[in-house]
């Protein structure tokens, strides 16, 4: 269990000592990331000590989240609404740039997953265009804000394909799926790989054409090396006919 990995420091007596610390509740919470009642407890204490800092809200919508992923269909749904309003009080607080895109983003993908899909797709068109204007002219060509708007890029369009799903535009999905292609400067695809949430959808579909473009589209991009996502396997799992197991691959 993760609790039995956060150090002596903030499992003992500091805690118990210093309970309205501010920086002793973030290290403790910084610890927990994300898991149990105590580290929902914590972040309440924070909202209550420091009611103008959106941290605190947005790691509620972190640990519901994780709860939401454990528990059957009826509460789940419930359990993502209430992560979305933390997202949403955490972005009525934040006014750091690139907290506010992770914070749009992060509420765009939980309209789709509450089914509130004409507000998915409002939100990650905005953010879209936002990441061509706005965030480009911030960046002042830094490597940093390329790198996150190619995130952006390849995020909403996955986003915006699975929300065509729902409205059963296939057409518009494929298109979307080719978009969402992996960039050089995205550190964030160097490290997790392509996301497959809907590449596995368009399977379900029967779109194998698609999802294989879309795999050398992945494979053949120069200079990234994606460990762990095995294309020329999951490839040929597919034209057998078989879906392949893409494991962590289909979350962030």
């Amino acid at each position: 269990m993760p609790h039995k990995t956060i150090p002596t420091f903030w499992r003992g007596t500091k805690f118990q000592e210093f309970p309205n610390s501010i920086s002793v509740i973030k290290g403790y919470v910084a610890a927990l990331f994300g898991y149990g009642p105590r580290y929902k407890t914590l972040c309440e204490k924070g909202q209550t000590l420091e009611p103008k800092e959106g941290l605190w809200s947005s790691r509620l919508a972190l640990y519901y989240e994780d709860l939401a992923n454990k528990q059957p269909k009826r509460e789940h749904q419930k359990t993502l609404k209430l992560a979305l309003n933390a997202t949403n009080a955490a972005l009525l607080l934040e006014n750091t740039p690139h907290e506010v895109i992770r914070l749009k983003e992060k509420q765009a993908d939980l309209f789709l997953l509450v089914g509130d899909y004409e507000k998915a797709r409002i939100l990650t068109e905005q953010i879209l265009a936002d990441s061509n204007t706005s965030a480009a002219e911030k960046s002042k060509g830094t490597r940093v804000m390329e790198a996150m708007r190619e995130d952006i890029l390849n995020h909403s369009h996955v986003r915006l394909g699975r929300v065509a799903l729902r409205k059963n535009d296939v057409i518009t999905a494929r298109q979307e799926l080719l978009a969402a292609r992996p960039f050089e400067s995205s550190d964030t695809l160097l490290f997790f790989g392509c996301h497959m949430a809907l590449a596995k959808e368009l399977l379900e579909k029967g779109e194998s054409g698609t999802v294989l473009q879309y795999f050398e589209q992945c494979r053949k991009l120069s200079g990234l090396s994606f460990g762990h996502q095995d294309f020329e396997k999951w490839a040929s799992e597919i034209k057998r006919g078989k879906m392949p197991d893409f494991g962590t691959d289909m979350v962030y």
